[in-house]
């Protein structure tokens, strides 16, 4: 019969440690939570900071050490200590994730002479008199490919314009 815990400690025997690495296998979560033990030094704080609870965290934590062959983090009272290797891998996991938070939020800068959009802004009469001219006023000077509705839908009689 299973004892409470019984399949944290299966889970993990069916782990191996790391002899040699294969990113494709590897679970990239583990390095955010681990992340988030060193920033916090608490397994329930880093847990709350991950929006995960602490039975989860822990689990990280412990497949974190199989694989690494490693304690990682040594509680010391109310904290959990960092090992030398979580001191020596810190810094690298955490530029590392740093530098995929940059990757991933990059936008490509709006370009209008390469896409082909219309814009509908919607105000009154009297506003387009005075704002279209100047929304559409670089549009003699660029080749932009877009285009700027009036209101209503009505197309406007402005040419196209540049962002």
């Amino acid at each position: 019969m299973l004892e409470p815990g019984d399949h944290l400690l299966q889970s993990t025997q069916l782990m191996r440690p790391i002899d040699h690495f294969d990113l494709r296998s590897f679970d990239l979560n583990l390095l955010i939570a681990f992340d988030a033990l060193m920033e916090e030094r608490s397994v329930t704080r880093a847990a709350a900071r991950l929006r995960v609870r602490q039975p989860a965290m822990s689990h990280s934590l412990s497949v974190l050490r199989m694989l690494l062959q490693d304690e990682l983090f040594v509680r010391d009272g109310a904290i959990m200590r960092p090992t030398a290797r979580a001191l020596n891998i810190a810094p690298a996991v955490r530029s590392t994730l740093r530098r995929m938070e940059e990757i991933l939020r990059w936008k490509e800068p709006f370009d209008p002479s390469r896409q082909d959009r219309t814009f509908r802004l919607g105000f009154s009469s009297d506003v387009e008199l005075l704002v279209m001219p100047e929304l559409t006023a670089p549009a003699s000077t660029h080749r932009a490919r877009c285009s700027l509705n009036g209101p209503a839908g009505r197309a406007s009689r402005y040419p196209p314009f540049i962002g």
